[in-house]
């Protein structure tokens, strides 16, 4: 017998914050409920949704032979002439996997169950982030039964949802107003960027995956990983890295700027740093700290010149506190 899941989705108004917000609520079973969970998004969007239908399948180890889906947009569309018909892409989702769709009018009695137990605890408790939402929800999740499931295909499907973006020369990916770092060996091309929920998945042109970032919900935000430049590979950097930690704990922003604007030349402005850091007072660096996140500027030069400065020379004066500096 085909193994059979039930995948649907349902809207819900939720406390959030100091008032109430709008969430869908994605769900994926197997085997009548036994097996499964749910999902927290912002929107119905068909991205979100097959990024949702994607992830049960690798959640649960393989593909069902046949998904039974609630005739809604936007996985259905109605023609003109009436009746019902799959959308374009969750065609092409289904197709890519192997699987088998068909319409289920109406939601199964335990489905029901399920939903209402979920909506009781969603709306018991006022939420703050995505996360936390997304964190209640889990504890919904049910084990995985051993059935027999397609296996998964050797590459990831590619919404044409997701946007083609370019990756600037730095490293960087500059998306929905903030620059998100990427494997510096992608830099100046192209690669498939997409949003779930509160995260935003990097591919390569091919569907591997490259990366993923928590989405800044700031402007003009830097989200990057050290483990995206050839520098934090190096032992000789891993080594500077640690050593200005050690020494300047409450200062790891600071040591993100740098990567991010020096990125090979970083080792460079570490290197100054610990020189000073053995005999000049940790509270007189930190202050030329605050002078380099003011102006803008990492490198080892203007840090040393910053901190040889004459103490009578009070012509410019940091503006701005360590923790709070802006890049770009």
């Amino acid at each position: 017998m085909p193994t059979t899941a039930f995948f649907t989705h349902f809207s819900t108004v939720l406390a959030w914050k100091s008032g109430v917000r709008k969430f869908i609520v994605s769900s994926y079973h197997l085997s009548e409920g036994q097996a499964g969970r749910f999902w927290i998004d912002n929107s119905a969007s068909l991205n979100a949704l097959l990024a949702r239908l994607e992830q049960s399948f690798q959640e649960t180890g393989g593909v069902p032979e046949c998904l039974e889906v609630r005739p809604l947009r936007p996985l259905a569309t109605s023609p003109t002439w009436g009746g019902l018909t799959w959308s374009r892409d969750f065609d092409r989702f289904c197709t890519h996997f192997g699987c088998s769709p068909t319409l289920e009018p109406n939601c199964p009695a335990w489905y029901q169950h399920e939903k209402a137990a979920v909506q009781t605890l969603l709306r018991s408790t006022t939420f703050n982030t995505v996360a936390e939402l997304q964190h209640t929800v889990e504890a919904r999740a049910f084990a995985t039964l051993d059935v027999p499931l397609l296996p998964l295909p050797a590459k990831p499907f590619v919404a044409t949802g997701e946007l083609l973006c370019q990756v600037a020369a730095d490293g960087f990916l500059r998306f929905a107003g903030n620059a998100y770092s990427v494997p510096i060996s992608y830099a100046t091309k192209s690669v498939w960027v997409q949003t779930r929920g509160d995260q935003i998945i990097i591919r390569a042109q091919d569907g591997k995956l490259l990366t993923n970032h928590k989405a800044n919900e700031q402007k003009d935000a830097v989200v990057m990983r050290l483990a995206h430049f050839d520098l934090a590979q190096r032992m000789d950097f891993t080594a500077l890295r640690r050593a200005f930690i050690a020494c300047f704990p409450l200062d790891e922003y600071f040591l993100h700027c740098i990567v991010a604007q020096r990125k090979l030349a970083a080792a460079k402005t570490l290197r100054a740093i610990l020189a000073h850091a053995s005999t000049c007072p940790h509270n007189l660096i930190r202050q030329a700290f605050a002078q380099c996140l003011s102006y803008n500027n990492f490198s080892h030069r203007f840090f040393q010149g910053v901190l040889e400065k004459p103490p009578n020379d009070s012509s410019d004066q940091a503006t701005v506190p360590v923790e709070q500096g802006q890049l770009f």
